[in-house]
């Protein structure tokens, strides 16, 4: 029986660390209205994310692998916040403002944490399994789901992508003037 538990275990976090990611459907990312912790309303159109390449991170606090890639993204966002990269977490641990409170400061989270609603898990697709990391590019466009448990480098090098092909086209235009 303690054999067949333990397996168990091994399974679920071997399936948690990204067992989907890659292929979606390119399409307009849903705008939100979310309120932070301290009860500020942030929208995914508001000017401060406009334009910027956006990493909506949706997971929970009693969540394992969420736990494991947090210190990761505070990491991911010291190096990248100022590139024009915004990462923002969204917890579905709506029921207790007080822990999610808790959990950020235990975690030295440095990036924006909302509240999740039920609204905004549908809009992304019904979020079926936490953690799930949404990539966007800097038009406002989903380009890549992720599913389970981000690896840094990962993130890193889609992100690093996305840059070099956004300057590529910013130095483009400037030719064309």
């Amino acid at each position: 029986m303690r054999i067949k538990t333990i397996l168990f275990c091994l399974l679920f976090f071997t399936l948690s660390f990204n067992f989907l990611h890659g292929k979606v459907k390119k399409r307009k990312a849903p705008d939100f209205s979310l309120y932070d912790l301290d009860k500020k309303v942030h929208r995914l159109s508001q000017k401060e994310y406009k334009g910027k390449i956006m990493i909506l991170n949706f997971f929970a606090t009693w969540c394992p692998p969420c736990r494991m890639e947090i210190p990761d993204f505070v990491e991911f966002y010291k190096k990248n916040e100022s590139r024009d990269v915004r990462l923002v977490g969204i917890c579905l641990d709506a029921d207790n403002t007080a822990r999610i409170k808790k959990f950020v400061k235990n975690y030295e989270i440095n990036y924006p944490v909302l509240v999740g609603t039920r609204k905004v898990v549908e809009d992304y697709d019904g979020v079926n399994a936490i953690p799930t990391t949404f990539i966007i590019d800097d038009k406002g466009m989903i380009v890549d789901k992720i599913v389970g448990f981000t690896r840094k480098e990962l993130l890193q090098a889609k992100i690093d992508d996305m840059i070099k092909i956004k300057e590529s086209q910013d130095g483009k235009k400037k030719k064309k003037e």
